[in-house]
């Protein structure tokens, strides 16, 4: 029961990752290099083999979590705390564990929201 509500808490956190992505990467006034690393995440990820090949138990994945946690993070910081917080469409915990994973300044996250 309780791994189940874990899976289902993971589950909701990372498509709302996913969506903030999505959105950053449409949003037309970022720098097209916001969009190209978003891009080269999405397309590092999606190829069948990367530097450490997903067939590797635990490790394999490592890889493809360091790029996606690189794009997002670069994008999230030039497209600054105001327009992440208009993007954002999860609740503020779920925000503030993005914030916290990807180690951006939280205290810069609560002056754009208040």
């Amino acid at each position: 029961m309780l791994l189940r509500l874990a899976i289902g808490f993971v589950t909701v956190l990372v498509a709302g990752w996913l969506l903030l992505a999505v959105a950053v990467a449409r949003a037309r006034p970022l720098p097209r290099s916001v969009r190209w690393k978003l891009a080269i995440a999405l397309v590092y990820n999606v190829q069948p083999i990367n530097l450490i090949p997903d067939i590797v138990p635990l490790i394999g994945i490592v890889d493809n979590l360091v790029i996606t946690a690189w794009a997002l993070r670069s994008a999230l910081k030039t497209a600054g705390p105001g327009a992440v917080s208009r993007l954002w469409t999860g609740t503020s915990d779920g925000l503030a564990v993005l914030y916290r994973l990807l180690r951006l300044d939280p205290a810069e996250r609560r002056q754009s929201s208040s």
